[in-house]
């Protein structure tokens, strides 16, 4: 059975970064990332790796066609990552805008590790191959006196089917109209005779 001290060291939780730099991590800066980290409980830091070169990043859209390196870090201790990014970037002498920091589990890194997967999976050449059944040409006419005609019936077919039947909730029987009555009767302002009708 473990005793108290061991359980509580090992549940302790472990945070996890990717750290993106376009400055290449010489020895001399890697030795400066780790001192920095050691604020933070460093636990792991992984080797530098090279990202393939691209002509846009979504990390760096200010640089284009630089080489992006990327470390795995796990910490003891949680950091906020844009302070961290400037703190980095204080300690390693490289601008800010050339460190970028993510969560491992934030959405965007996650998507770009499932893009950077995907290219390792073998390419299947679509252009001159066949049709899946779904998605090939249609057998209808798309044009013409043919879709011209089978068109106008669809829509004599529509019309029928918005035939409009009003139907009332009572009916209400004929009213006989009376003819009307008049009456004089003075003005109680004017004293004017006024005729009234009912």
């Amino acid at each position: 059975m473990s005793s108290l001290k061991e359980f509580i060291y090992n549940s302790q939780p472990e945070y996890e970064y990717r750290v993106k730099m376009t400055a290449e991590p010489i020895e001399e800066l890697m030795d400066r990332f780790e001192a920095h980290l050691v604020k933070y409980d460093v636990k792991k830091v992984a080797k530098p790796v090279k990202l393939m070169l691209q002509s846009h990043n979504v990390d760096f859209p200010d640089s284009r066609g630089v080489e992006i390196w990327y470390v795995d870090v796990t910490l003891g201790l949680p950091a906020q990552p844009r302070a961290l990014a400037m703190e980095l970037g204080e300690a390693m002498g490289i601008s800010e805008n050339q460190i970028k920091i993510r969560g491992a589990n934030e959405g965007i890194e996650l998507e770009q590790r499932a893009d950077l997967s995907s290219d390792n999976k073998e390419y299947k050449v679509k252009m001159g191959t066949e049709y899946s059944a779904d998605e090939g040409p249609k057998k209808e006419p798309l044009f013409g006196d043919e879709y011209n005609s089978m068109f106008m019936r669809e829509l004599a077919k529509a019309q029928k089917d918005r035939v409009f039947k009003y139907e009332f909730s009572a009916k209400v029987p004929d009213a006989k109209h009376e003819p009307l009555e008049s009456t004089k009767s003075t003005s109680p302002i004017s004293g004017a005779e006024q005729e009234k009708y009912r």
